[in-house]
């Protein structure tokens, strides 16, 4: 998924905190819909 390639530490990647991503970068905030995805899916 490349998750990891954004440099997010795991705790950021934590389903408890989706909100995270979009206020990190503009490149995060498109990521997060996928993010939030894949979370959901684990």
């Amino acid at each position: 998924m490349g998750t990891l390639e954004t440099g997010q530490s795991p705790a950021e990647e934590s389903p408890s905190r989706p909100h995270a991503f979009p206020k990190r970068s503009p490149a995060d905030g498109k990521l997060a819909p996928r993010l939030q995805i894949a979370l959901q899916k684990l």
